[in-house]
């Protein structure tokens, strides 16, 4: 798979941008995907900011950006 895009990001990654942020049966299933897929780049926005989290992850927000 070449891209993923989604508006929450897996429990992993979502618990970094804040100590508020709890983990949800939304964020565990994503993180079932995150576990069991082969992916390049993994794209969501729920957390409000412009932010490569590492190579694969993408926050995105006020961004346009061209994957195809």
């Amino acid at each position: 798979m070449d891209y993923i895009l989604t508006h929450c990001a897996p429990t992993s990654i979502a618990l970094q941008f804040s100590r508020h942020n709890v983990a949800d049966h939304l964020t565990d299933f994503l993180q079932e995907v995150k576990d069991r897929v082969q992916y390049h780049y993994w794209l969501f926005g729920h957390y409000h900011g412009n932010k490569a989290i590492d190579t694969k992850h993408i926050l995105l927000w006020e961004q346009i950006v061209q994957i195809l």
